[in-house]
């Protein structure tokens, strides 16, 4: 139930989705994401980013950022996707979600 969840609660977020690998190449200066993302997103208050395998860098780039998230696809809920006004995707992250909501269809 947990995976059909998250499915339906990102069929509802797909117009705030985007795939972006410019979250991975974050110098560790929170300013540098900060700048960043009011580019990319710049009416988001919420914002979760999904990374496969997020750098050091990366986390401490957004970590003083309160209304930023960093999640790994393994551990992505429905709620995290639901709170999100935008959602931020790396294309290894994508296909590491592809790779879980399929193995969780062919369990059911």
């Amino acid at each position: 139930m947990k995976k059909a969840a998250l499915r339906s609660a990102l069929s509802a977020q797909q117009k705030n989705i985007m795939v972006c690998d410019d979250v991975t190449q974050l110098d560790g200066k929170t300013s540098s994401a900060e700048k960043m993302l009011v580019n990319l997103l710049p009416e988001a208050k919420a914002i979760l980013i999904i990374a496969d395998k997020p750098s050091q860098l990366m986390l401490r780039s957004v970590s003083n950022l309160q209304q930023v998230l960093v999640t790994s696809p393994t551990r992505l809920t429905a709620f995290e996707v639901v709170a999100a006004d935008a959602i931020i995707f790396t294309q290894d992250s994508v296909k590491s979600l592809e790779a879980r909501l399929e193995t969780a269809e062919k369990a059911e």
